[in-house]
């Protein structure tokens, strides 16, 4: 399928809100240990097991830590397609991924970015590289919701690495 890396390798930072929350659980202990739980997990399935074992024990689950869950969810999907990170910048959502060295691979990314991005309407530009990095910054509103859009568009970039190996 192209380019995998491990998900610990991957940077996500999409969300100015990211913590598991005192008031949620008090414990800083097991706070932490939320933390390195999800750092541990290889799949969705894991972090599924993870959000239902948080929501028996403290309840429904705040919105700062929904959003490092979310992050995690990312990670895992940006891992499987060699996507190196997704970081929110001033301009807007920056995706980093490191160029391949098969024909016509920067072509086809550039394609596809425009034909997903350009359907939804998002402004995105191209970020000037000097190194082995491909680089585009999406400018994806604060109502918008970030989780959906980026994991969407992560899924189906994995269907367009399929198709270009």
């Amino acid at each position: 399928m192209g380019l995998t890396m491990l998900p610990e390798d991957v940077m996500i930072n999409v969300y100015k809100s990211r913590f598991v929350p005192e008031e949620y659980i008090g414990a800083e202990n097991i706070r932490l240990s939320v933390y390195k739980s999800l750092a541990s997990a290889s799949s969705e399935a894991d972090l599924d097991r993870i959000v239902f074992s948080l929501i028996n024990r403290f309840g429904n689950i705040p919105g700062p830590l929904y959003n490092v869950i979310n992050e995690y969810r990312l990670r895992l999907l940006a891992a499987r397609v060699g996507i190196c990170s997704i970081l929110l910048k001033g301009c807007g959502v920056q995706f980093c991924i490191e160029a391949q060295n098969r024909e016509g691979f920067g072509d086809t990314l550039i394609n596809y970015i425009n034909a997903y991005w350009g359907r939804l309407g998002v402004d995105y530009h191209i970020i000037p590289s000097t190194n082995n990095l491909l680089g585009f910054c999406v400018h994806l509103s604060a109502a918008e919701d970030k989780y959906s859009n980026i994991s969407d568009f992560l899924d189906k970039f994995k269907s367009v690495e399929k198709l270009n190996n």
